[in-house]
């Protein structure tokens, strides 16, 4: 074995120490700052790719292809979640991340739900929470952030899924800085002791 293979292999090993002994065999939990972090990038991205290509009505196949993205994106390195992850877009532009264990970004029965990002456009932000409904955490939006295709899209879906104006105002998150102290205490890096 090379020089570089030793590296890579050791390297790979800190990592999966990092990702699965952090735990400290509690239940694992995604990263909500990289969920939130990673949302907003996807979003931006799939946005300009959309204007760039002079997309004026997104289009189902359009949402599918986002999901995709998204799917790709909470996968990167270092990933959000120590196992595959999966977006689905539900009616009311609610993403839902999810165990993919099989990586076809559908979700199957027995795949449980990870994360949950919502769009607030009247508060100008991002809310997302873990799995189990608790631990909320959120990020403001630019203002000129909510313009265009997509965005107008997202916000038509989730008015006709029945989401009102004013639907996120009571919504409490942690600051980030506070979410992040949290986890810290908590013992691991996805999840509590």
């Amino acid at each position: 074995m090379n020089m570089q293979n030793i590296i890579t292999v050791v390297v790979l090993a800190a990592i999966g120490g990092y990702f699965f002994l952090g735990d400290s065999g509690g239940s694992s939990r995604a990263d909500l700052l990289k969920v939130l972090d990673r949302t907003q990038a996807s979003l931006q991205i799939f946005q300009d790719h959309l204007k760039k290509n002079n997309v004026t009505k997104v289009s189902k196949e359009n949402l599918d292809q986002l999901a995709v993205f998204m799917q790709r994106v909470m996968n990167k390195e270092p990933a959000v979640y120590p196992s595959p992850v999966g977006v689905k877009i539900e009616k009311d532009t609610t993403f839902l991340g999810f165990k993919d264990a099989n990586k076809d970004n559908v979700k199957d029965a027995g795949e449980s739900t990870l994360f949950k990002v919502e769009i607030d456009f009247e508060g100008k932000r991002l809310i997302a929470s873990d799995g189990s409904g608790g631990g909320f955490t959120g990020m403001g939006l630019a203002s000129g952030f909510l313009l265009g295709a997509l965005m107008g899209n997202l916000m038509n879906r989730q008015r006709a899924a029945g989401v009102k104006p004013g639907s996120f105002r009571n919504r409490n998150v942690q600051s980030r800085s506070s979410y992040a102290r949290s986890k810290a205490r908590s013992g691991g890096r996805f999840g509590g002791k």
